[in-house]
């Protein structure tokens, strides 16, 4: 997913997610903390979440 540089930098400052080192400007990953996974499993939910592919369906 695409994720705004406003956004992604208060997902950093929140301590929801952590930068990935070594990655090209423009294609920088992130890894969400539990927090993080939590919030935006509230804020977006898990079904627009699967829909989109940035969640696996448990198997």
């Amino acid at each position: 997913m695409i994720i705004e540089y406003g956004a992604s930098t208060n997902l950093l400052n929140a301590g929801m997610a952590s930068l990935l080192a070594n990655e090209p400007p423009g294609y920088e990953k992130f890894v969400l903390s539990s927090i993080g996974c939590e919030a935006i499993l509230k804020f977006i939910g898990e079904r627009i979440l699967l829909d989109a592919g940035v969640l696996m369906p448990a198997l």
